[in-house]
């Protein structure tokens, strides 16, 4: 169980609310709040084609929060937190793209959203099955 407060705001719909480019749109109110918290960059890696699918996020970037115009370590880590919390429950992705569906290959997408300069960028991961022929010898007969 949390022990920080995640509000209750519009995260956007929760499923096939895809952009054209792949990444999840957010909301208006998730970019104030996340800039709220100091907030720059986030990346959001979701992975599939095993048994299950899943989805983690990281804060890449974020302001340090002031306390009486000074720096505050624990505030920050709080911020932090609860920008980790928040990310989660938006990019928990209940539709069934991201599953274990499939031949056991691993993908995934990763995004990388950006709140300063309000871009996001998308880097997409496969593992496939490769060959590397090694030509062909003479049966060796003993």
């Amino acid at each position: 169980m949390s022990d920080t407060h995640i509000p209750d705001i519009n995260l956007g719909e929760e499923e096939h609310a895809w952009c054209s480019n792949g990444a999840k749109p957010l909301t208006k109110e998730l970019v104030d709040y996340l800039k709220g918290l100091g907030i720059i960059v986030f990346r959001v890696h979701w992975e599939g084609g095993s048994d299950e699918g899943y989805y983690h996020g990281e804060i890449l970037e974020m302001d340090t929060v002031l306390l009486d115009n000074k720096p505050s370590e624990e505030l920050t880590k709080v911020a932090k937190k609860q920008a980790r919390e928040i990310i989660a429950k938006w990019a928990d992705y209940p539709g069934g793209y991201y599953t274990g569906a499939g031949d056991g290959t691993s993908y995934g997408d990763e995004y990388t959203y950006n709140l300063k300069d309000m871009t996001v960028s998308h880097d997409e991961w496969y593992h496939i099955q490769q060959h590397d022929s090694r030509g062909s010898s003479r049966i060796s007969v003993q």
